[in-house]
C-alpha cells in the first residue's frame, strides 16, 4: 500500500496521542522553597507510631514529619519541639542520645505512649508505669465526647492547665518522676501485689531539663478536643526563626518527591541522597539538588523497548491495513497509558548506596545476623503499584515498601557492614544474597541478579517469561493482541470477532498468569508458553468461537484464584496450598459454566 501525505499525517498524529498517553515522572519545581512553609516542629513519624494518630497531630498543630530514620542531632537542630506519638518500635541507642541532648540544649519533648518509650525516658528519670487508669466512666451528654472513656476535671491550675478546665481520655497509664509540673493531682501508690513505684505518679508531667522542657502522657491524647489541644498548645515554644536554609531546601525537595507519582525520576533520587549526606558532613546541599545526574544509557534502551512493543504492531496494521489499524489504535491508546517512563525501573544498582547516611548510621546500631529482623519488623510491607525502585534515604523517610524495595535497603546496609550483597528478583519477589547467607525468604528461581556495579547474573528463560507473562501488562497484552489480529488479520472484523479476540487474550494471559504464579519456577515454562502462544493465534479465534463458555469460565475461576493467591499461600503446607488452589479453581469453573451455558452470547 502506498504511503500518502495524508496517510503520513495520519500516522503521526496516532503516534503523537500514544506519547502524550505515556506516563512521564513530573520535573522538580523551581520555586520548591518559596512554596514551602517551615516549622519549628518535628513529628517523629519513623517508629511505626500509630497512623491514625500521626494524621490527628498534623491536622491540628503545623508540624515536620521525620525527614529519615533514625532520628539525628543534626535534623533535631532545626526544631524547637519535637512530638513522639504512640511508637510501636524502640530507639536506637544514638537517637536516645540525640534527643537527650536536644532537651539540654533547649528543646522541647512530647511523649504520648506506653513503655515502649521508658528506654528513652530513662534518660530524663521518668517513666511510664504499668498501671492503667481508666477513670470513672460517664454517660457522654455531646456528640463529640462519645469516643471518649472519661472526662477529666481534677486539674492542677497552673501555666500547663491554663484554659483547660477538662481533658478527655480513652485510657492511659500513669506516669512516674519528679515533675516540675502536672495537669493532675500527683499520688504516690505502692502496689505490693504487682508493681511498686518510688516516685510519684499522675496523668500528665512536665519536667524541666538542662535548657530545655519534656511533657511526658501515658497515652495518645487526642488535641481533636479543644481543651486537649489548649494544654498541648500551652506547652509548645515559640518559633526562635532558627537559621535553616540549607535544611530548608532539603527538606523542601524531598517533600516535592514525594508528591510525584513514582518519586520522579532516577536522578532525583541520587541528588537527594548526595546532598543530604553533604549536609552531614558539613557542606552545602543545595548545589547538588540542582546538578544533572550521569545515568546509564540503558534506561532510555529499556524504555524504547517496551514503546516498541506498544507501538510495532500498529506499524504493521497500518502498512497492511489501515481498517485494522484504526481497530488497533482503540486498544493502542489503552495500553499506552500503561507504559511509564521511569529510570528507577531498570536501574535498582544505581540505588544501592553504601554511604547513605541513614545506610550509615543503621549499620552501626545492629549486627548482620539482626538486619533480616530489622527488615521485616521495621519496614512496613505494601505492594507497590509500580516497581520504581527507591533509595535507602525514601524508604527510611516513608519506613514501608513492597520486597524490591527491602532488598535495596537490606543490600546497602550490607554492603556499608563490608559484604558484598546481590539483590535478587524472581517470579514475584525480591531478595538479598550475599557471602553470609541470604535476607527476605528467597522464593522460587531467579532471572536477574544486581549489585551495586551492575547486573551480575541473567537467567534468560526466566527473564522472557517473566517480562511475557508476569510483569507489564499492558506488553503482554500487546503481544497477545499483536499475534491474534496478525495470525487473522484476512478476516473480517466484526463484532464477534472483537468479542473472541477478547475472550482468548484473557484467557492467554490469565492462564499463563495463573501458571507462573503456582509454579514460582518458570524457566521450564517459558518454550511451553511460547508454542502455546503461537498455536492459539493462528487457531484460538475458532476453538473460542467453538467453546466460548467454556473458555470464558476458565478465564474468569483463574482471575480470581490468582487474587486470592496471596491469602491461600499462608497455608502452613505447599500441599494444602496446591490443595486449596485447585479447589477454588474448580468450583468457580464449575459456577461459572453452569451459569455461561444459560446464557446465549
Amino acid at each position: 500500500m502506498e504511503i500518502t501525505r495524508y496517510s503520513f499525517i495520519y500516522l503521526l498524529l496516532m503516534i503523537s496521542i500514544v506519547l502524550l498517553n505515556v506516563n512521564y515522572p513530573s520535573q522538580t519545581d523551581e520555586n520548591l522553597e518559596e512554596n514551602y512553609e517551615p516549622s519549628n516542629i518535628l513529628l517523629d513519624t519513623v517508629h511505626g507510631n500509630a497512623k491514625s494518630g500521626i494524621l490527628i497531630l498534623k491536622n491540628n498543630f503545623s508540624c515536620e514529619e521525620t525527614p529519615f530514620f533514625p532520628i539525628t542531632s543534626k535534623v533535631l537542630s532545626n526544631y524547637d519541639l519535637l512530638i513522639i506519638s504512640e511508637p510501636e518500635h524502640s530507639f536506637f541507642n544514638s537517637e536516645i542520645e540525640a534527643i537527650a541532648k536536644f532537651v539540654t540544649d533547649g528543646g522541647y519533648l512530647v511523649t504520648m505512649g506506653g513503655e515502649v518509650l521508658n528506654p528513652l525516658l530513662s534518660a530524663f528519670d521518668v517513666s511510664v508505669t504499668e498501671i492503667e487508669y481508666t477513670g470513672k466512666s460517664y454517660m457522654p451528654q455531646e456528640a463529640d465526647e462519645e469516643s471518649y472513656n472519661f472526662k477529666l476535671t481534677d486539674l492542677e491550675k497552673n501555666e500547663l492547665t491554663k484554659n483547660v478546665n477538662c481533658l478527655y481520655f480513652k485510657r492511659t497509664k500513669l506516669v512516674s518522676g519528679d515533675f516540675d509540673l502536672t495537669a493532675s493531682k500527683s499520688h504516690k501508690f505502692s502496689f505490693d501485689f504487682y508493681y511498686e513505684v518510688s516516685k510519684p505518679v499522675t496523668l500528665i508531667g512536665v519536667k524541666n531539663y538542662g535548657k530545655g522542657k519534656l511533657l511526658v502522657i501515658g497515652s495518645f491524647l487526642d488535641p481533636s478536643h479543644d481543651t486537649n489541644k489548649i494544654l498541648i498548645q500551652n506547652f509548645i515554644p515559640s518559633n526562635k526563626f532558627k537559621n535553616r536554609e540549607e535544611y530548608n531546601a532539603l527538606y523542601s525537595y524531598q517533600k516535592m518527591m514525594k508528591n510525584i507519582r513514582g518519586n520522579g525520576h532516577l536522578d532525583l533520587a541520587l541528588n537527594l541522597e548526595a546532598a543530604w549526606k553533604a549536609y552531614f558532613e558539613g557542606e552545602d546541599p543545595r548545589p547538588i539538588l540542582a546538578q544533572k545526574q550521569d545515568i546509564p544509557s540503558y534506561s532510555k534502551f529499556f524504555f524504547l523497548y517496551y514503546g516498541t512493543l506498544v507501538l510495532f504492531p500498529f506499524f504493521v496494521f497500518f502498512i497492511m491495513d489501515k481498517k485494522k489499524s484504526f481497530i488497533f489504535l482503540i486498544f493502542l491508546l489503552i495500553l499506552s497509558s500503561q507504559v511509564h517512563y521511569y529510570e528507577r525501573e531498570t536501574n535498582p544498582n544505581l540505588l544501592i548506596r553504601s554511604n547513605s547516611i541513614g545506610v550509615s548510621l543503621i549499620s552501626q546500631e545492629i549486627e548482620e545476623k539482626d538486619l533480616d529482623d530489622f527488615i521485616s519488623v521495621r519496614i512496613e510491607t505494601v505492594t507497590e503499584v509500580y516497581n520504581n525502585y527507591p533509595s535507602p534515604i525514601e524508604i527510611l523517610s516513608s519506613m514501608r515498601d513492597d520486597c524490591d524495595g527491602q532488598a535495596i535497603l537490606a543490600a546497602s546496609i550490607l554492603e556499608n557492614m563490608g559484604y558484598k550483597p546481590k539483590v535478587v528478583f524472581g517470579i514475584g519477589h525480591a531478595w538479598v544474597e550475599y557471602d553470609g547467607g541470604n535476607i527476605l525468604s528467597p522464593l522460587g528461581g531467579y532471572y536477574i541478579k544486581f549489585n551495586s556495579e551492575g547486573i551480575k547474573d541473567v537467567d534468560i528463560l526466566n527473564l522472557i517469561a517473566y517480562s511475557f507473562c508476569y510483569s507489564y501488562t499492558y506488553k503482554t497484552i500487546s503481544f497477545l493482541l499483536f499475534g491474534i489480529l496478525l495470525a487473522n488479520w484476512r478476516k473480517k472484523i466484526d463484532f464477534s470477532y472483537l468479542m473472541n479476540s477478547f475472550i482468548l487474550i484473557a484467557f492467554l494471559f490469565v492462564s499463563f498468569y495463573f501458571l507462573t504464579l503456582i509454579s514460582r519456577e518458570i524457566g521450564f515454562l517459558s518454550i511451553f508458553l511460547f508454542v502455546i502462544f503461537f498455536y492459539m493465534t493462528k487457531h484460538g479465534i475458532e476453538w473460542v468461537n467453538r467453546y466460548r463458555s467454556r473458555i470464558l469460565s476458565f478465564s474468569l475461576a483463574a482471575g480470581i484464584t490468582v487474587f486470592l493467591f496471596p491469602y491461600i499461600s499462608l497455608l502452613p503446607s505447599k500441599i494444602l496450598t496446591f490443595l486449596l488452589t485447585s479447589a477454588i479453581l474448580v468450583i468457580f469453573y464449575i459456577m461459572f459454566v453452569l451459569n455461561f451455558e444459560e446464557k446465549v452470547f
